[in-house]
């Protein structure tokens, strides 16, 4: 039987909006706690086989009281699903199930280290994921993608939205901070050593929040490479989404670093200005790097996430 919430939400409009002035730069040196056991632990964790039929590895999450509807997780380039407890305590705290998997070749599943067998191999392990929260709920889930992992969603939401509630956007990786020539150049060596390492260009921090930077760089999970196969994926598929924006009929938010200088934020909006009308709502946050929701405003984000959700279950209340 299926949840109260699956019936599709018709924003009223879509709606671009900034949600955060940059404090001081000396402000944002000062605020260096993150408190990292404040999140919720994984309720079980599943290892699944993949469309290839090695491991996949899942984190799943479920709430205290009755499940009211389910949501998909998909991380970013060198992570893994560990990362998002208090993201999936967002979704949980309103009676969502959540599962998050480890992207092949990343955290706790198999393959080797950025890298993927075939063009398609992401999309095909994400559908697995949602068909997995839609057999257990009832309910078809809400996506949400950060970074590579919003790249994903992105084009798992073109390809297959029938099997989606709504797509949610955080820091997607639709467009990259490289010219033409380079491009082409990757997608030549995509072909002749796909498997091999290539250098990223992601020295940069990914927050201002120096406690999160450290723990980071102490996560034995975390890997830093990538290869020529994956970088033309994103490349690839980011550019798939823009163009088929416009085909998009389920509610989409959108959730933009201000100063990124991991992906090029251009990309985010040229997808959402695809989007058709009633479907939208894109938030820049003015100062903000590359991983919103690990910055030390990070409440900021989450909350305007908090508020989209609401929308979404008022609507599915009414209807």
């Amino acid at each position: 039987m299926c949840c109260a919430f699956c019936p599709r939400l018709s924003l009223p409009t879509n709606r671009l909006t900034s949600s955060w002035r940059r404090p001081p730069k000396s402000s944002l040196r000062s605020m260096n706690t993150f408190p990292l056991t404040d999140a919720i632990p994984a309720h079980e964790e599943i290892e699944r086989p993949s469309s290839i039929g090695e491991t996949m590895f899942i984190r799943h999450w479920q709430p205290e009281g009755e499940t009211r509807g389910s949501a998909v997780l998909a991380h970013g380039v060198f992570e893994h699903s560990g990362r998002y407890h208090h993201v999936a305590e967002r979704f949980t705290r309103r009676g969502y199930q959540v599962w998050a998997p480890d992207h092949y070749g990343h955290g706790r599943s198999a393959g080797p280290r950025g890298y993927i067998q075939h063009p398609n191999h992401f999309i095909d392990d994400l559908r697995l994921v949602v068909e997995l929260a839609t057999m257990a709920t009832g309910c078809k889930p809400i996506l949400l993608g950060h970074s590579m992992g919003g790249t994903i969603a992105a084009l798992y939401a073109i390809r297959q939205q029938e099997t989606l509630r709504a797509l949610v956007l955080s820091s997607p990786a639709l467009r990259i901070h490289a010219s033409d020539c380079v491009i082409a150049i990757g997608r030549i060596a995509s072909d002749i050593i796909p498997a091999a390492p290539m250098p990223s260009g992601l020295s940069q921090p990914a927050t201002h929040n120096q406690a999160w930077e450290a723990w980071k760089a102490s996560d034995a999970l975390r890997h830093n490479r990538l290869t020529f196969r994956t970088a033309r994926f994103i490349v690839d598929a980011g550019e798939e989404a823009r163009a088929q924006a416009h085909t998009l009929g389920i509610p989409v938010l959108l959730l933009v670093a201000g100063e990124d200088t991991y992906v090029d934020k251009r990309g985010a909006h040229e997808f959402f200005a695809r989007l058709p009308a009633n479907t939208g709502e894109l938030h820049e946050y003015a100062g903000f790097y590359h991983e919103i929701f690990n910055e030390v405003e990070r409440e900021t984000p989450l909350s305007d996430l908090d508020a989209w959700l609401e929308k979404l279950d008022r609507g599915a209340r009414r209807g």
